[in-house]
């Protein structure tokens, strides 16, 4: 660690009697003119693929508030339902259980929670193309600046 330009360069240093790991990173160095065409080239597309990662946890976001919504529909119908039946049992009525109830409640939790599974798998659909959208430019900068500093390694091209 710490032998060619650019890398942290590391030591130990004894502080109040113990050892503790220095590390000093250097500045990293300016981008050249190559790179910077690279980086601007790849610019919209990661700008596209941030877009559309936002408007997925937009859309994940809502899908979570819909199936929350739905879990405490569920939860009021079920508890609606059931004070129902202690009352009637308490005033000596029959109780009368409405079947569909918790039928349709239950039905609307699980549309809720399907479409919140689909909305996680664009979630991370979205997040995995904009980490390739920036690894993708990050590399083809490396080779930029690999071209710039061994043009000899690239004549062949």
């Amino acid at each position: 660690m710490g032998a060619h330009a650019g890398e942290p360069i590391a030591y130990f240093c004894v502080t109040h009697g113990r050892n503790e790991l220095v590390v000093h990173r250097p500045e990293p160095e300016p981008l050249t003119a190559e790179e910077q065409k690279v980086v601007d080239a790849h610019a919209p597309l990661i700008t596209e693929a941030e877009a559309r990662q936002t408007e997925a946890e937009a859309n994940y976001e809502a899908a979570v508030q819909q199936w929350a919504d739905a879990s405490l529909a569920l939860q009021a119908a079920e508890r609606a339902d059931a004070e129902a039946s202690w009352s009637a049992q308490y005033s000596g009525r029959r109780v009368r259980h409405d079947p569909g109830l918790g039928v349709k409640a239950r039905a609307a939790q699980s549309d809720a929670r399907r479409e919140l599974d689909d909305r996680e798998r664009e979630l991370s659909r979205a997040r995995g193309a904009a980490s390739r959208a920036i690894a993708r430019a990050e590399a083809e900068r490396r080779v930029a600046r690999d071209k710039a500093a061994w043009p000899e390694l690239y004549s062949g091209e």
